[in-house]
Protein backbone atom coordinates (compact mmCIF):
# COMPACT_ATOMS: atom_id res chain seq x y z
CA UNK A 1 0.00 0.00 0.00
CA UNK A 2 1.08 3.43 -0.40
CA UNK A 3 0.89 5.96 2.31
CA UNK A 4 1.35 9.86 2.47
CA UNK A 5 2.50 12.25 4.69
CA UNK A 6 5.92 10.03 6.33
CA UNK A 7 4.34 6.96 5.73
CA UNK A 8 5.87 3.70 4.32
CA UNK A 9 5.80 1.78 1.23
CA UNK A 10 6.73 -1.67 1.80
CA UNK A 11 7.36 -3.45 -1.16
CA UNK A 12 9.90 -6.21 -0.28
CA UNK A 13 9.25 -8.97 -3.31
CA UNK A 14 8.57 -6.36 -6.21
CA UNK A 15 11.83 -5.64 -8.56
CA UNK A 16 12.07 -1.82 -8.66
CA UNK A 17 10.85 -2.07 -12.29
CA UNK A 18 7.17 -3.05 -10.83
CA UNK A 19 7.99 -0.51 -8.10
CA UNK A 20 8.08 2.15 -10.78
CA UNK A 21 4.98 1.14 -12.38
CA UNK A 22 3.05 1.53 -9.52
CA UNK A 23 4.38 4.54 -8.22
CA UNK A 24 3.35 5.58 -11.74
CA UNK A 25 0.07 4.85 -11.34
CA UNK A 26 -0.24 7.03 -8.21
CA UNK A 27 0.69 9.89 -10.71
CA UNK A 28 -1.92 12.29 -9.97
CA UNK A 29 -1.76 11.99 -5.85
CA UNK A 30 1.65 12.57 -5.73
CA UNK A 31 1.92 16.07 -7.01
CA UNK A 32 3.48 17.49 -3.37
CA UNK A 33 6.22 14.37 -3.20
CA UNK A 34 9.23 15.00 -5.19
CA UNK A 35 12.01 12.67 -4.19
CA UNK A 36 15.42 13.75 -2.99
CA UNK A 37 18.95 13.61 -5.01
CA UNK A 38 20.97 9.54 -5.39
CA UNK A 39 23.38 8.02 -3.23
CA UNK A 40 24.13 5.70 -5.70
CA UNK A 41 23.21 7.43 -9.39
CA UNK A 42 20.37 9.62 -11.22
CA UNK A 43 17.21 8.51 -12.80
CA UNK A 44 14.28 10.70 -14.16
CA UNK A 45 11.13 10.02 -12.07
CA UNK A 46 7.41 10.58 -13.66
CA UNK A 47 8.13 14.66 -12.97
CA UNK A 48 11.69 15.16 -14.83
CA UNK A 49 12.87 15.37 -11.30
CA UNK A 50 15.86 13.03 -9.81
CA UNK A 51 15.12 10.59 -7.11
CA UNK A 52 17.27 9.34 -4.41
CA UNK A 53 17.43 5.57 -4.42
CA UNK A 54 19.77 3.30 -1.66
CA UNK A 55 19.05 -0.10 -2.88
CA UNK A 56 15.09 0.32 -2.57
CA UNK A 57 15.01 3.25 -0.24
CA UNK A 58 13.74 6.33 -0.93
CA UNK A 59 13.10 9.84 0.29
CA UNK A 60 12.57 12.92 0.41
CA UNK A 61 12.72 14.31 3.43
CA UNK A 62 16.26 16.07 4.49
CA UNK A 63 16.97 14.67 7.53
CA UNK A 64 16.05 11.36 6.20
CA UNK A 65 18.49 12.27 3.17
CA UNK A 66 21.49 12.88 5.94
CA UNK A 67 20.39 9.56 7.47
CA UNK A 68 20.70 7.23 4.14
CA UNK A 69 23.87 9.50 3.47
CA UNK A 70 25.45 7.69 6.84
CA UNK A 71 24.59 4.60 5.28
CA UNK A 72 26.03 4.91 2.44
CA UNK A 73 29.32 5.87 4.15
CA UNK A 74 28.83 3.12 6.83
CA UNK A 75 27.46 0.24 5.04
CA UNK A 76 30.36 -0.92 3.48
CA UNK A 77 32.65 -0.60 6.60
CA UNK A 78 32.47 -3.35 9.12
CA UNK A 79 32.25 -0.73 12.04
CA UNK A 80 29.51 -1.64 14.75
CA UNK A 81 26.66 0.62 14.11
CA UNK A 82 23.94 2.01 16.59
CA UNK A 83 20.78 3.16 15.51
CA UNK A 84 18.60 5.19 17.78
CA UNK A 85 14.99 6.56 17.33
CA UNK A 86 11.64 6.36 18.43
CA UNK A 87 9.60 3.20 17.68
CA UNK A 88 8.01 3.18 14.37
CA UNK A 89 10.79 5.09 12.67
CA UNK A 90 12.46 2.22 10.63
CA UNK A 91 15.42 0.95 12.35
CA UNK A 92 15.07 -2.52 11.33
CA UNK A 93 15.01 -1.45 8.02
CA UNK A 94 17.86 0.97 8.13
CA UNK A 95 20.21 -2.22 10.20
CA UNK A 96 19.08 -4.25 6.80
CA UNK A 97 20.32 -1.56 4.30
CA UNK A 98 23.67 -1.41 6.64
CA UNK A 99 23.95 -4.81 5.44
CA UNK A 100 23.41 -4.97 2.33
CA UNK A 101 25.86 -2.08 1.85
CA UNK A 102 28.89 -4.74 3.43
CA UNK A 103 30.36 -7.14 2.24
CA UNK A 104 28.67 -9.45 4.12
CA UNK A 105 25.47 -8.87 2.33
CA UNK A 106 25.12 -12.25 1.14
CA UNK A 107 25.89 -13.97 4.49
CA UNK A 108 22.93 -13.88 7.02
CA UNK A 109 21.43 -10.84 8.27
CA UNK A 110 19.58 -12.30 11.81
CA UNK A 111 17.83 -9.80 14.28
CA UNK A 112 17.56 -9.96 17.53
CA UNK A 113 14.60 -8.91 20.19
CA UNK A 114 16.80 -8.46 22.86
CA UNK A 115 13.37 -7.14 24.94
CA UNK A 116 11.92 -10.84 24.30
CA UNK A 117 14.92 -12.75 25.74
CA UNK A 118 13.96 -13.48 29.48
CA UNK A 119 17.20 -13.38 31.78
CA UNK A 120 17.12 -17.04 32.59
CA UNK A 121 17.48 -18.15 28.62
CA UNK A 122 20.35 -14.81 28.04
CA UNK A 123 23.23 -16.96 27.39
CA UNK A 124 21.41 -20.24 25.72
CA UNK A 125 20.12 -17.52 23.10
CA UNK A 126 23.08 -15.58 22.43
CA UNK A 127 25.78 -18.13 22.94
CA UNK A 128 24.21 -21.26 22.78
CA UNK A 129 24.16 -24.69 24.32
CA UNK A 130 24.99 -28.24 24.80
CA UNK A 131 22.72 -31.36 25.07
CA UNK A 132 22.12 -31.75 28.91
CA UNK A 133 23.64 -27.77 29.94
CA UNK A 134 20.07 -27.37 32.35
CA UNK A 135 17.17 -29.23 32.22
CA UNK A 136 15.12 -29.03 28.92
CA UNK A 137 18.36 -28.69 26.80
CA UNK A 138 17.67 -31.99 24.82
CA UNK A 139 20.10 -31.13 21.76
CA UNK A 140 23.12 -28.77 21.16
CA UNK A 141 21.83 -25.69 19.78
CA UNK A 142 23.76 -22.69 18.16
CA UNK A 143 23.67 -19.25 20.09
CA UNK A 144 22.81 -16.08 17.51
CA UNK A 145 26.58 -15.24 17.64
CA UNK A 146 27.29 -18.69 16.38
CA UNK A 147 24.56 -18.47 13.46
CA UNK A 148 25.46 -14.91 12.41
CA UNK A 149 28.91 -15.64 11.87
CA UNK A 150 30.14 -14.08 9.16
CA UNK A 151 27.11 -11.71 8.41
CA UNK A 152 25.08 -9.40 10.38
CA UNK A 153 23.35 -9.88 13.72
CA UNK A 154 21.27 -7.10 14.54
CA UNK A 155 20.16 -6.57 18.12
CA UNK A 156 17.17 -4.70 18.68
CA UNK A 157 16.10 -2.89 21.99
CA UNK A 158 19.40 -3.22 23.17
CA UNK A 159 18.65 -0.45 25.98
CA UNK A 160 16.34 -2.64 27.57
CA UNK A 161 19.22 -5.16 28.78
CA UNK A 162 19.69 -5.60 32.31
CA UNK A 163 23.56 -4.12 33.06
CA UNK A 164 24.48 -7.57 34.43
CA UNK A 165 23.39 -8.79 31.21
CA UNK A 166 25.04 -6.37 29.62
CA UNK A 167 28.50 -7.25 30.94
CA UNK A 168 28.23 -10.78 28.87
CA UNK A 169 27.16 -8.98 25.95
CA UNK A 170 30.87 -6.62 26.34
CA UNK A 171 32.74 -9.90 26.96
CA UNK A 172 31.92 -11.45 23.87
CA UNK A 173 32.34 -8.51 21.96
CA UNK A 174 35.61 -7.87 23.86
CA UNK A 175 36.72 -11.59 22.82
CA UNK A 176 34.88 -12.06 19.47
CA UNK A 177 34.14 -15.80 21.26
CA UNK A 178 31.42 -17.34 23.18
CA UNK A 179 31.41 -20.28 25.23
CA UNK A 180 28.43 -22.20 25.04
CA UNK A 181 26.53 -23.42 28.25
CA UNK A 182 27.66 -27.04 29.40
CA UNK A 183 31.34 -26.61 27.88
CA UNK A 184 34.17 -24.66 29.05
CA UNK A 185 35.31 -24.57 25.23
CA UNK A 186 34.61 -21.58 23.38
CA UNK A 187 33.84 -20.48 19.86
CA UNK A 188 35.08 -17.61 17.85
CA UNK A 189 32.58 -15.47 16.16
CA UNK A 190 32.83 -13.49 13.20
CA UNK A 191 29.56 -10.92 13.49
CA UNK A 192 29.08 -7.07 12.43
CA UNK A 193 27.31 -6.01 15.31
CA UNK A 194 24.38 -3.23 14.78
CA UNK A 195 22.47 -2.60 17.43
CA UNK A 196 19.01 -0.28 17.80
CA UNK A 197 17.36 1.25 20.71
CA UNK A 198 14.53 3.83 21.53
CA UNK A 199 16.11 4.51 24.64
CA UNK A 200 16.24 8.23 25.34
CA UNK A 201 20.56 9.17 24.71
CA UNK A 202 20.80 10.84 28.29
CA UNK A 203 19.34 7.38 29.53
CA UNK A 204 21.20 5.31 27.12
CA UNK A 205 24.86 7.47 28.77
CA UNK A 206 23.84 7.21 32.31
CA UNK A 207 26.34 4.78 33.60
CA UNK A 208 23.55 3.35 36.18
CA UNK A 209 21.47 2.51 33.32
CA UNK A 210 24.21 1.15 30.71
CA UNK A 211 27.36 -0.28 30.33
CA UNK A 212 29.84 3.35 28.97
CA UNK A 213 32.41 0.15 27.49
CA UNK A 214 29.48 -1.47 25.97
CA UNK A 215 28.30 1.97 24.10
CA UNK A 216 31.77 2.61 23.17
CA UNK A 217 31.23 -1.15 21.68
CA UNK A 218 28.06 -0.44 20.16
CA UNK A 219 28.43 3.11 18.66
CA UNK A 220 31.70 3.60 16.79
CA UNK A 221 28.68 4.54 14.37
CA UNK A 222 25.67 6.51 15.12
CA UNK A 223 22.66 7.29 13.26
CA UNK A 224 19.78 8.84 14.67
CA UNK A 225 16.40 8.38 12.97
CA UNK A 226 14.14 11.36 13.19
CA UNK A 227 10.98 10.93 14.99
CA UNK A 228 8.20 10.83 12.95
CA UNK A 229 6.74 14.58 13.00
CA UNK A 230 10.07 15.62 11.88
CA UNK A 231 9.42 13.57 9.01
CA UNK A 232 6.16 13.95 8.21
CA UNK A 233 6.72 14.82 4.09
CA UNK A 234 8.66 11.87 3.78
CA UNK A 235 7.85 8.74 1.85
CA UNK A 236 10.14 5.62 1.56
CA UNK A 237 9.89 3.16 -0.73
CA UNK A 238 11.57 -0.23 0.12
CA UNK A 239 12.01 -2.57 -2.65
Amino acid sequence: ALARDGACIALNVLPHELCDALISDFQPHLDDMPWGTDELGYRDNFYGQQTKRLHGLFSKSAKMQDVLSIVARAGPTDANVLITGENGTGKELIARQLHRQSSRSEQVFLAVDMGSISESLFESELFGHRKGAFTGANDDRLGRFQAASGGTLFLDEIGNLPLHLQAKLLSALEQRKVTPLGTDKSQAVDVRIVAATNVAPDVLRDPQQFRPDLLFRLNTVEIKVPPLPESVTDATLVG
